[in-house]
C-alpha cells in the first residue's frame, strides 16, 4: 500500500495568491477613500445648502418687515423712556439714542464694500479687530409684526401704539406699565421692537480661524446686575463670505408697482417713493478647503463682483422681497 505525500502551493500558486489580495485589498482601500472623500464632499455642501439659505431667510424676512411700527407713520409723535437708554449705543459716536431714535435716523441703514474701520465708526458696538473688511452692514428697524395679545414678556423694549402717538418703554416685572414718557393712555397695543445690524465677522468660533460668519447685533436684555436694555451679539450662520443688498426702484409715471432698476446707493427720495423691493445675494463656501477641489469662479452680486481662487466649495443665493413699508424708510442713507 503506498501513500501520497500532501503538498502545498507552489511558489507560483502563492505568488499569484498574494497578488489577487493586494489587488482586492487596494480596491477595498481605493473604494474606502472615495466613499470617505464623497461622504466629506457631501457634508460640506449640505452644510454650505443649509447655512446660505438660513443667512437669506433671515435677511429677507427683516427686509420685508424694515420700518413697521406697529401700525405707526407719523414718527415725530413718538416719545422714549429716558431710562431704557443704552450705555453702548449702535449709531454713531455723536448719536444719542440712535437705537430707538427713527425720527432723526433711518429704519434702515447700509454700508455697503467698506473697511473695519468705517464699519466701527459708523456703529460703534462692531468692533473692527471682529469685521470682515470689504463687506458689507445691514441695519434695521422695526416692531414684530404681530403684536402682544396676552401677557407681556419680561425684560423687552416695547412700542406702545395707538396708531397716532406712540412710545418706547422697557417691560419688566418691577415696571409693568411705562413711566415717565407720553404714552397712549387707551385703546393702545403693544409690539416688541427689533434693532438688528448684521454684519460679516472674520471667524466663527475663534480670532483668526479664518472661517467668516454672518452675526448680527440685536437689542435686547442684560441680567447684570438687573435687567437692562443693551445690544448683544449672535452670529447666525458660518461660512458667509458676503451679502449685498440691491433695491429696485419704480421710475414709471404712475407708479405700477414693478421694479425697472435695482441699484445698490439709491437716494432717500428714490427709496421713500420709489422702492418697491429688494434683491438679497448671499455668498457662502464651505469650513475648509478640499485639496482634490479647485474653485477659480467670479460670482455676480448685483453690481459686485466676487473673484475666488482657492479650493473651498461656494455657493450663491438670492432673492427678491417687497419693501412693504418705504415711507418709514425714508431717511436711508448708503455710504
Amino acid at each position: 500500500m503506498t501513500t501520497k505525500k500532501s503538498m502545498g502551493f507552489s511558489l507560483i500558486e502563492m505568488m499569484i495568491t498574494l497578488s489577487l489580495g493586494l489587488l482586492i485589498l487596494g480596491m477595498v482601500i481605493n473604494l474606502f477613500i472615495t466613499t470617505k472623500q464623497n461622504h466629506t464632499q457631501n457634508s460640506r455642501v449640505s452644510s454650505v445648502l443649509e447655512n446660505g439659505r438660513f443667512a437669506l431667510r433671515m435677511l429677507s424676512n427683516d427686509l420685508k418687515a424694515v420700518g413697521f411700527m406697529g401700525g405707526m407713520w407719523e414718527m415725530t409723535s413718538l416719545s422714549i423712556d429716558p431710562s431704557i437708554s443704552l450705555a453702548v449705543d449702535c449709531g454713531q459716536a455723536a448719536e444719542a439714542n440712535w437705537a430707538y431714535d427713527v425720527q432723526t435716523y433711518s429704519h434702515m441703514q447700509f454700508r455697503y464694500n467698506v473697511s473695519s474701520v468705517t464699519a466701527n465708526s459708523q456703529f460703534q458696538c462692531i468692533n473692527a479687530g471682529d469685521f470682515q473688511n470689504s463687506t458689507d452692514v445691514l441695519a434695521v428697524k422695526r416692531t414684530y409684526t404681530e403684536k402682544d395679545t396676552a401677557a407681556l414678556a419680561n425684560n423687552v423694549v416695547y412700542l406702545r401704539s395707538d396708531y397716532n402717538t406712540g412710545c418706547f418703554w422697557y417691560h419688566d416685572a418691577a415696571n409693568p406699565n411705562p413711566a415717565g414718557v407720553n404714552c397712549p393712555a387707551a385703546n393702545f397695543e403693544d409690539w416688541r421692537y427689533l434693532v438688528n445690524i448684521y454684519y460679516i465677522r472674520s471667524y466663527t468660533d475663534n480670532p483668526g480661524d479664518g472661517n467668516p460668519s454672518l452675526c448680527k447685533k440685536y437689542l435686547t436684555a442684560s441680567n447684570d446686575p438687573t435687567p437692562v436694555p443693551t445690544m448683544a451679539e449672535v452670529c447666525l450662520a458660518e461660512g458667509i463670505e458676503h451679502f449685498h443688498v440691491q433695491y429696485g426702484i419704480d421710475t414709471d409715471l404712475p407708479r405700477d408697482g414693478v421694479a425697472n432698476t435695482f441699484i445698490s446707493n439709491p437716494t432717500a427720495t428714490q427709496v421713500s417713493t420709489q422702492a418697491v423691493s429688494a434683491k438679497i445675494f448671499v455668498l457662502v463656501r464651505a469650513d475648509r478647503e478640499d485639496t482634490t477641489f479647485t474653485n477659480n469662479k467670479t460670482y455676480t452680486m448685483g453690481d459686485r463682483q466676487i473673484v475666488v481662487n482657492d479650493m473651498y466649495y461656494r455657493r450663491m443665493y438670492s432673492t427678491t422681497v417687497v419693501l412693504r413699508n418705504p415711507r418709514n424708510t425714508a431717511l436711508f442713507n448708503a455710504f
